[in-house]
């Protein structure tokens, strides 16, 4: 909830009138005016520690030194922050400091020589001093140890004889070099609401970790590595880029992996991305980030099966050629074609430039309305729905500021974290939560009220809540029957949500893929005529907004006016329902097999998992610049970090839109002569209306596409079986590849294989965790064998798996295609143990 303004106080710092806002900390107070205090624990979002005692000062009128990092600055103070006495006290305490770790190397006399001709000694498993630390050059306790000017330490050495452990997914830890400052502690505990990490045993065995010997997967850990960002030493270090040295530059950019639009900091080194960090933004993400936008970037850009190449199929052979052969052959297979004998799919992870390029170049180039996207199936419930909701009031910043905040079908712990940590912050706030979830998801343990239905009548509840606000007199007692959820808890969340003066309603994209989305149409019109509503829902495809302003529709084109004429889509294609002759796929990879057509086109930054006529090597969201549209509408700038020149060891990598642009030119067609991407820009805040014509980061609300219809779907649950089986969207998309396939850390994860059930369920079965499970829908009409998952969270009797829409690197999922391509989402099955099949 909303407080008011601290009010700006005065005080004197070394004898220098400084302004500070009520409520600071003397140490906070210096930083905001450049006055320096060494410290090693404090930081400015965590709450006072007070653990290395460096940041000891003189406040007169007070007895001793006290610690500037516990101390609430007063109006009038009069500190000092330099004398003889302090240097020496300070000196003294970072000795004993420096006495249990490894500090051979921070009072060396020749470490200057070292540092410049010892770099190749870097890469040991075990850290022994500066030289063999992956911080080297980049830690706080150098930078502390050369401002104080400790040369030498007069006490014992200590040195701990931990085992560096590498037994998690993302980030190594060598605690013989951690000092206890306690920032992950405190940051995972206070920023995060995770509380996966804690100080386990006292004394001189004093260590940080999960409590309990569990590991980091097993105690919850979102691997957001907040911790690792604020770790003032090496103890925490990236396994991808912890031996990639001090980078030669860091440039502020936009996440690509999700809709969210955070702000990322992107280390470069030799003009190539080595390293993701947040920024502190404090309009999105606030300094925090997930999983993917924090550890995924550089084993994206830059995994070993990257296809840098043009490559066309001759005769027996896949073979490498020059642009100019690709660009012609490829032109040659467009001319004369006719428009209902070819179909474009684009990736809503392109940015609005490539997919504003790529709508233009089919409709002003081929004369066709075949062009389509898989944001049609990230955005569930139809482009209609979702053109209204674009229309509200949606922002992430608002939720931290939420006095009541209903989340429906929504587990921030791997997706959409940055969300879950406004969710945290509203409540420190005071705000109340009201989760409706069938799951036990990470929201749901922070809750004031769980409202555990049955898979698929999440969004009757949301009607519920949304009919009582608007004053209908919906009964309780049926509503809370036909949930299965207890009348009493119902009750009660629907005062909490009653109370509400600014409420913030979160959607999660479970709820968008049921196929019953008649309550949860009925329940978002509702409220959206209601005053005082945050809404936040939530969808994957990064740039789906985006493709939905861009046009790449056939029923819509640029700023939601209607196509021209008839084109195939994206069902046609997939469903196999029209045989086209040319399919030209755009970073969509919504097959496990090559579409049947007589050319295939490929325009990606990875081979799909089938054979194809021609690739065209796109460049990465690195290697272009551009914007993508996040969910509140905002502007957003793709940095270009790498802008290596085209050849045999870089590749011949091509932004999407000058691939388009130069395939207009081959077809001499004059309406795409595009240089650079602010061209495109131009174009599209001609084409779109509202749309800013340079890079705007304020929310904005999209018009609504007036010619659609929004539609209702009523499907029931008509099959039968003992189980539930309910479909999961995929959260790893980017282009045409599940980024699992290609980040180590999140194939050791492992997050969407296979099938999740209940613990319970799986020991009824009469099978273990890991066997292989057989699901049968409709009396064996459709079958399904894949490994089961032990997963507490998963409600009795519900069988869950991960649906995804892209396919490439996903080959070894195709024994559940029988499940991808399912009516019916939840539907009755029926399970057993696998039957083996002889060899």
């Amino acid at each position: 909830m909303a407080g008011k303004e601290p009010q700006t106080l005065t005080m004197e710092i070394n004898h220098r009138k400084v302004y500070f806002p009520e409520g600071v900390t003397v140490h906070r107070a210096a930083e905001l005016n450049d006055v320096y205090i060494p410290s090693l624990c404090s930081h400015k979002d965590l709450s006072p520690f007070g653990g290395c005692r460096l940041c000891m000062v003189e406040i007169e009128g007070m007895r001793g030194y006290p610690l500037s990092c516990t101390t609430i600055a007063q109006k009038g103070m009069k500190v000092l922050t330099d004398t003889v006495m302090l240097r020496e006290l300070r000196k003294e305490t970072l000795k004993l400091i420096l006495s249990e770790h490894p500090s051979s190397c921070l009072v060396c006399d020749e470490k200057i020589e070292c540092q410049d001709y010892q770099a190749t000694i870097r890469k040991a498993g075990v850290t022994t001093g500066c030289r063999f630390c992956p911080n080297d050059g980049q830690c706080e306790l150098q930078d502390v140890v050369e401002k104080i000017g400790v040369t030498e330490i007069d006490y014992p050495i200590l040195y701990h004889g931990y085992e560096p452990e590498h037994d998690d997914p993302f980030y190594d830890r060598d605690y013989n070099i951690c000092i206890l400052c306690g920032r992950c502690v405190r940051m995972c505990q206070e920023v995060r609401g995770t509380g996966v990490l804690a100080f386990t045993y006292r004394g001189p065995r004093a260590k940080i970790g999960p409590a309990f010997g569990r590991s980091h997967v097993e105690a919850g850990c979102e691997f957001c590595g907040a911790c690792v960002d604020v770790c003032p030493t090496g103890a925490l270090a990236d396994k991808v880029s912890k031996w990639n040295g001090m980078p030669d530059g860091c440039q502020v950019s936009t996440c690509p992996f999700c809709p969210i639009g955070c702000q990322i900091e992107l280390d470069h080194k030799n003009r190539r991305i080595s390293k993701a960090k947040a920024s502190l933004d404090p309009e999105v993400n606030d300094g925090q980030l997930c999983v993917k936008g924090r550890f995924c970037m550089p084993e994206v850009t830059h995994h070993f099966e990257r296809a840098k190449n043009p490559m066309l199929q001759k005769g027996d052979y896949f073979r490498e050629v020059s642009w100019q052969e690709a660009l012609e052959k490829v032109a040659g297979e467009f001319k004369g074609i006719p428009p209902d004998e070819f179909v474009m799919l684009v990736s809503p992870d392109l940015t609005n430039e490539s997919l504003f390029a790529a709508q233009k170049f089919v409709r002003d180039c081929l004369g066709s309305n075949a062009i389509d996207s898989s944001a049609r199936l990230e955005l569930g419930g139809g482009l209609d729905l979702w053109s209204k909701l674009f229309s509200l009031p949606i922002s992430i910043k608002a939720i931290a500021k939420a006095d009541v905040i209903l989340a429906v079908g929504l587990d921030s712990r791997f997706n959409f974290s940055v969300v879950g940590t406004k969710v945290r912050r509203a409540l420190d706030q005071g705000a109340k939560l009201v989760t409706i979830d069938p799951r036990d998801s990470n929201l749901a343990r922070y809750t004031d009220d769980w409202l555990c239905p049955i898979p698929g009548q999440e969004a009757m509840l949301l009607k519920f809540f949304a009919d009582r606000l608007a004053g209908k007199t919906t009964g309780l007692p049926a509503a809370a029957q036909e949930a299965s959820v207890d009348i009493q808890t119902l009750e009660k969340a629907l005062e909490i949500v009653s109370s509400g003066q600014a409420l913030t309603v979160i959607i999660g994209p479970q709820v968008f893929h049921y196929t019953d989305t008649e309550a949860l149409v009925e329940s978002l019109m509702t409220l959206a005529a209601l005053k005082n509503i945050n809404f936040i829902p939530l969808y994957f495809g990064a740039n789906a907004r985006g493709a939905l302003e861009m046009g790449v529709f056939p029923e819509i084109g640029p700023g939601g006016l209607p196509g021209q004429g008839r084109g195939l889509g994206f069902k046609d294609p997939v469903n196999s329902s029209k045989r086209p002759k040319v399919v030209y796929l755009v970073g969509d990879i919504p097959f496990f097999d090559r579409p049947d057509c007589d050319f295939l086109i490929v325009q990606d930054i990875y081979l799909p998992p089938f054979p194809v006529d021609a690739f065209l090597p796109a460049s990465t969201f690195a290697e272009t610049g551009g914007t993508l549209v996040n969910m509140e509408g905002r502007v957003q700038e793709v940095v270009q970090i790498e802008d290596l020149p085209e050849g045999e060891v870089t590749g011949f990598m091509r932004p999407d839109w000058l691939i388009f642009s130069d395939l207009a030119n081959s077809l001499n067609c004059d309406s795409m002569k595009y240089k650079t991407s602010k061209d495109i820009l131009k174009d599209i805040q001609k084409a779109v209306p509202g749309f800013p014509a340079r890079i705007d980061r304020k929310p904005r609300r999209m018009n609504t596409i007036e010619h659609l219809e929004i539609g209702r779907s009523a499907g029931r649950i008509t099959s039968e079986g003992d189980f539930l089986l309910v479909a999961e969207p995929g959260g790893y998309r980017h282009r045409g590849i599940d980024i699992s396939s290609k980040v180590g850390g999140l194939g050791e994860l492992a997050l969407e294989e296979g099938f999740r059930m209940n613990p319970e369920d799986i020991d009824s079965l009469g099978i273990k965790n890991g066997d292989r499970l057989t699901l049968s829908i409709d009396n064996g009409r459709i079958n399904a064998t894949s490994a089961v998952k032990s997963d507490i969270e998963s409600p009795r009797g519900v069988i869950y798996y991960t649906r995804p829409v892209v396919m490439g690197g996903l080959k070894h999922r195709w024994e559940l295609w029988p499940l991808y391509n399912l009516k019916q989402n939840p539907i009755r099955v029926n399970a057993s143990r696998a039957t083996e099949t002889k060899k």
